[in-house]
C-alpha cells in the first residue's frame, strides 16, 4: 500500500485529516511545531528532519504529499523569518520532494494572497509558493493541487473574524 506523507499533523486542518483517514490510509505525518516524524500505523515518532524523514521513507512509496503546515495566520505569528520560511522555503523542500518521488503535492494556499497591502508577509509567502510551482511545474512533471480556502475556525483563530464574533456575541448573550 502507499503512503500519504502529510505536514502539519498538528494544525487545525491536518490533525482533521488524521481524525478522519488514519484508519483508511497509511499515513506518515510530519509535526513541524513539536518536530517529530509520526508513523501512525507503526506508532513510530523520530526527531524531524530531512535525513531522518529520507531514512523513514526509503522503503516506502509516498504516493502523495500534503502540506497543511503553516505559519503566520495568527497575529502573535508575526516574524517574516519565519513565515516565510514555513510558508516558502521547507514548503518548497516538500514540493522538490514529491518531484524526486514523482508523488502528488497538495498545497493550502489562502484567500488572503489576493492582500496586496504591503507587510501581509503570509499573503506575500504563500503567493510566491504558489508562483514558483505555477512556473517550476511547466510542463507538468508532477501532479500539483493548491487549495485555497476561505477563512476557518480553529484554534488561534483570529479574533476579528466572522465566526469568532459570533462565537464571542453568543457567549455573551449579545
Amino acid at each position: 500500500m502507499n503512503y500519504t506523507l502529510v505536514i502539519g499533523v498538528n494544525s487545525f486542518l491536518g490533525n482533521s485529516f488524521i481524525s478522519k483517514y488514519k484508519n483508511k490510509l497509511k499515513i506518515l505525518g510530519i509535526s513541524i511545531s513539536k518536530k517529530k516524524i509520526e508513523n501512525f500505523k507503526l506508532g513510530k515518532n523520530l526527531k524531524f528532519s530531512f535525513k531522518n524523514l529520507l531514512k523513514e521513507i526509503t522503503d516506502k512509496k509516498i504516493e502523495s504529499i500534503i502540506y497543511f503546515h503553516s505559519y503566520g495566520t495568527s497575529q502573535n505569528q508575526n516574524s517574516k523569518k519565519k513565515i516565510f520560511y514555513s510558508n516558502y522555503t521547507l514548503a518548497k523542500k516538500f514540493y522538490e520532494l514529491a518531484k524526486s518521488l514523482n508523488a502528488k503535492f497538495i498545497y493550502f494556499g489562502s484567500v488572503s494572497e489576493n492582500d496586496k497591502s504591503a507587510g501581509n508577509y503570509y499573503a506575500i509567502s504563500k503567493r510566491k509558493m504558489i508562483n514558483f510551482m505555477r512556473k517550476d511545474n511547466k510542463p507538468k512533471k508532477i501532479k500539483v493541487l493548491v487549495l485555497k480556502l476561505f477563512y476557518i475556525y480553529g484554534i488561534n483563530e483570529n479574533k476579528r473574524r466572522l465566526l469568532s464574533l459570533i462565537k464571542s456575541s453568543i457567549k455573551k448573550n449579545k
